[in-house]
């Protein structure tokens, strides 16, 4: 499965902490850190749970989790995404 699309630490840390980092809120509390991960290998593909700071053992990203369709299918548990690789992109 291409990238990173089922890395949730990449999600923390690109995503929020280095975001964060660039555009400095002064006061801001840090960005949640994750506390327990999940990942469940199924015949087409992942499901990958997690709970950050904040977050329950009862929260769906824990209880239902996030599942990757491999190799181009996304359910972010809101939406569902279809990712196509782009030939012209820069290797």
């Amino acid at each position: 499965m291409p990238g990173n699309r089922i890395d949730p630490v990449h999600f923390e840390w690109l995503h929020d902490t280095w975001s964060q980092l660039l555009t400095p809120r002064p006061g801001a509390p840090p960005p949640p850190t994750h506390l327990k991960l999940n990942f469940v290998e199924f015949e087409h593909g992942f499901q990958y749970q997690r709970i950050r700071q904040g977050q329950a053992e009862e929260d769906d990203l824990w209880t239902i989790g996030r599942v990757c369709l491999g190799p181009n299918g996304f359910w972010l548990g809101e939406h569902f995404e279809w990712r196509v690789l782009s030939m012209t992109s820069a290797c």
